[in-house]
């Protein structure tokens, strides 16, 4: 009996679709593991030796209690790693929109193997977390008056 293995293309050009996703997400998923966000170059990891830090809201203070223990275990199973990756784009997005320089924080370099797992489990992560941040941004950008209304 003869058998056959399925073809991995279609007339719809499936094949190529797949195959810059997974290539994509191989390049930043190298970047990532030589402690390089491809986002912000060049990045150093020398300050996270060692370093355990309370997890910050976004003005920079500091959770407290319950919520700090709440974020560290999200942290450990990934799927809030996938949300601070499209946070982080975000930011990127919004930044390079207004001609501001990205600085990267210390504690921000926690993140990455997070990011890695992620991005290693799956090579579509990297295109939804790229997609959600630009709708994020967009949105942003809507909520900011016109010219004219500013004037």
């Amino acid at each position: 009996m003869k058998t056959s293995t399925p073809s991995n293309s279609n007339h719809t050009g499936e094949t190529s679709r797949k195959d810059i996703h997974l290539r994509v997400t191989e390049r930043i998923v190298a970047d990532l593991e030589k402690g390089v966000r491809p986002w912000v170059k060049p990045w150093n990891v020398e300050h996270t030796a060692g370093k355990i830090t309370r997890p910050l809201r976004h003005n920079g203070t500091p959770y407290s209690g319950i919520n700090i223990l709440m974020l560290w275990s999200a942290a450990v199973d990934g799927g809030y790693a996938e949300e601070e990756l499209v946070a982080e784009l975000g930011a990127a997005f919004l930044c390079a929109d207004l001609e501001l320089a990205l600085h990267p924080r210390e504690d921000h370099a926690a993140y990455i193997a997070h990011w890695l797992k992620v991005l290693q489990n799956d090579k579509r992560a990297i295109f939804r977390a790229a997609a959600h941040a630009q709708r994020a941004a967009d949105h942003l950008h809507k909520l900011q008056p016109s010219i004219d209304e500013a004037a």
